[in-house]
């Protein structure tokens, strides 16, 4: 009886056997190989083949050493700060970082917006995506943005704004820095409108080119052009103290350094329109608002308060009030000037006739009697002297700002 024997089972077997071996003994030798290596050296190997494009930052420690909020970072914020700065200004719309925290992240994001009004064209929203470290390299996010036209559409409105700007300086005093402000603050007032529906209305370009914006535009205008001027301002945020708490509606206002003393500036509620709408009874009395040029810290936080996080330092000087400089500032109750002031601006016919008061209690006692008494006393000699058989007047009291205004109708 024949016999067949099936032959090469066996070598087969030995093969793959082997064969596992084999693989196993390649593993093993370049898990050996990958942890007798510096993790440096793995690094830099998948680095040079795999490259992260992380944001080149070409903008100089100069550019924005002085700007406010940049100083408050620390120094690997800093880093941050001006990787994603050099992104926006070259309209990246993904930006490559090594930091990671989406927290830190969106504090520097923020501190971007309030240091630099001249970037119209981001409103500061963005996607952050964070990868952990890998094999092969390092940790690192992506800051997606998007903006509000293309380069070339940006490019444009940078030029209208610019054309804007310097009709604007090329009329600006060249005294001294207090002049400047009080230019600057009448220029925003008296060519801008406030409009809640303004477009663009968080940026420059409304308040430039719109002509029509809010808070946001307005304070980041006065911030470029106190920049453009050499003159320190930078961009606050917070609320009003209007209504409750929860319901309170965000605002922004200004920080200016004036003759080496830092003031606040809300050029916002300088604009008569921001409080009395089409109010025309409310507009004659007095045209530009100054309360709210460079004034204290003690006199803004009746009205305002700085936002979560937000550090300012104290503004406690008061030389630079606009009240005090335009002697109608008042620290007590005095009869006699009080007349004096209220019958010269009869005689001169002059703009509407303020009086500042120092505190709530001089304020009290100084506009009783100002309004119960001496406005019909002036007024009664100056229709003597004219010979009228009437003179009509208006006036307004501030009890927030301690203030009396009177506005005379000489027709």
């Amino acid at each position: 009886m024949a016999r067949r024997t099936k032959r090469g089972g066996g070598c087969l077997r030995a093969f793959l056997i082997w064969l596992a071996l084999m693989g196993m003994l390649i593993v093993t030798a370049v898990v050996i190989i990958y942890l007798g290596l510096p993790q440096k050296w793995i690094r830099e190997w998948g680095e040079k083949h795999n490259p992260i494009p992380f944001q080149t930052n070409s903008i100089r420690e100069e550019e924005v050493a002085k700007k406010y909020f940049y100083e408050m970072l620390n120094e690997e914020e800093r880093v941050t700060y001006q990787e994603i700065l050099q992104g926006i200004r070259e309209y990246n719309t993904e930006i490559y970082l090594r930091e990671t925290n989406a927290d830190v992240i969106q504090k520097v994001v923020s501190y971007i917006m309030y240091d630099t009004p001249e970037i119209f064209w981001y409103d500061g929203s963005s996607t952050i995506t964070s990868y952990e470290e890998g094999l092969f390299s390092e940790a690192y996010a992506i800051l997606a943005v998007t903006y509000s036209g293309t380069p070339e559409e940006i490019e444009v409105q940078k030029q209208e704004i610019e054309t804007v700007v310097l009709e604007c300086l090329a009329l600006a005093p060249e005294s001294d820095e207090y002049e400047k402000i009080k230019y600057v603050y009448d220029y925003i007032v008296n060519t801008v409108t406030y409009d809640l529906e303004a477009p663009n209305s968080q940026n420059i370009y409304s308040v430039f080119v719109g002509k029509s914006s809010v808070c946001a535009g307005y304070s980041k205008a006065f911030q470029y052009l106190m920049e453009r001027m050499d003159i320190f301002a930078t961009y606050v945020v917070g609320k009003t103290n209007e209504g409750r708490e929860e319901s309170r509606l965000g605002h922004a206002w200004n920080l200016v350094r004036c003759d080496g003393e830092y003031y606040y500036v809300d050029v916002t509620w300088g604009d008569p329109l921001f409080e009395t709408g089409e109010d025309e009874e409310s507009k004659i009395i007095e045209g530009v608002h100054y309360d709210y040029m460079l004034c204290t810290g003690e006199e803004l936080f009746r009205t305002h308060q700085l936002g979560e996080g937000i550090v300012m330092p104290e503004c406690t000087a008061t030389q630079n009030n606009y009240y005090r400089r335009n002697n109608m500032y008042y620290d007590a109750v005095d009869e006699q000037i009080f007349l004096q002031v209220l019958q010269s601006s009869l005689a001169e016919k002059s703009a509407p006739v303020t009086f500042k008061f120092s505190d709530e209690a001089v304020f009290a006692e100084g506009s009783a009697r100002i309004v119960d008494e001496l406005i019909e006393v002036a007024a009664r000699s100056y229709m003597n002297t004219q010979n009228l058989s009437e003179l009509y007047y208006y006036h307004q009291t501030d009890e927030t700002q301690h203030k009396v205004v009177i506005e005379w109708g000489y027709e």
